[in-house]
């Protein structure tokens, strides 16, 4: 990706890692991912909202492309942090007890992906590269 290296090289010449600007963009950066993946989280499960166990039952061979509130309402971003030398920012979905986010993200054994963490990392990391570069050159000039 164009200007990578240079962000990364930018990203070295930072010396108060708590710069507001710094996690301003970091945090402006893991919202717009958390947005993504909530506008987009769906994947392949029984129609079930609103309906009894009987007609469950009766629709029991039929899929729909559904959603999980749960799961929606469990992505969130994490705290900015200095880990390695390095900024970064951690986005979440579910929790220990929700198990099913993950083996919605990577699959099972018995179930294909319907992945949204990494297609929203992908889908933003440019407009975020290009955010934090602009902020960084304001910065340091």
């Amino acid at each position: 990706m164009e200007g990578l290296e240079e962000f990364k090289a930018s990203l070295k010449k930072v010396k108060n890692w708590q710069d507001d600007v710094i996690v301003q963009g970091m945090e402006i950066g893991a919202n717009r991912v958390v947005t993504h993946m909530k506008e987009n989280h769906r994947f392949v499960g029984p129609k079930g909202k609103g309906i009894s166990p009987a007609e469950r039952r009766i629709h029991a061979d039929k899929r729909f492309y559904t959603w999980s509130e749960k799961t929606v309402n469990s992505m969130r971003a994490g705290e900015v942090k200095m880990i390695w030398g390095g900024i970064m920012i951690e986005v979440f979905a579910g929790s220990p007890s929700m198990r099913w986010v993950a083996d919605l993200e990577v699959g099972t054994a018995n179930r294909r992906a319907f992945p949204f963490m990494q297609p929203a990392l992908t889908a933003t990391r440019k407009i975020n590269f290009q955010d934090m570069a602009a902020r960084l050159k304001r910065l340091y000039g």
